[in-house]
């Protein structure tokens, strides 16, 4: 419970709810200062209560964002070797059909050779 706004709130009330809290809570909270005090009011920079919640906040925020920078970084490689992945299928498709069409040619040699023979052994056998 906040009584006075120049009180350093204590630690355990302020870490867990600081991670959640958003730039608009923020100014909403140091409008809520600034309204409900006098005229002698420093600027929401320089209240105490508003500095720490800042000075907790943002951290956490260049945190947030670098691991947002990160997971960027992370899904252009992802799409990279989705691109590669998609090329290397592409080429062994490729390589598949050109081993099927040699192995076709392969056994039609076979089979042309298999006549030569039989004509090759009918020729011997009709020369004896």
């Amino acid at each position: 419970v906040i009584l006075n706004p120049y009180v350093k709130l204590s630690r355990v009330a302020l870490v867990k709810p600081v991670a959640y809290l958003s730039e608009s809570y923020l100014s909403l909270i140091s409008g809520l200062f600034n309204n409900h005090t006098t005229q002698a009011t420093p600027p929401a920079e320089k209240n105490p209560v508003v500095r720490s919640l800042l000075f907790l906040y943002y951290p956490r925020r260049l945190e947030v964002e670098k691991v947002e920078e990160w997971f960027k970084t992370l899904n252009k490689k992802i799409d990279r070797i989705s691109t590669d992945v998609v090329a290397v299928r592409t080429e062994l498709s490729d390589i598949r059909e050109f081993i099927e069409q040699h192995q076709t040619d392969i056994r039609l040699c076979k089979l042309a050779i298999e006549r030569v023979d039989d004509k090759v052994d009918n020729l011997k056998k009709s020369a004896h």
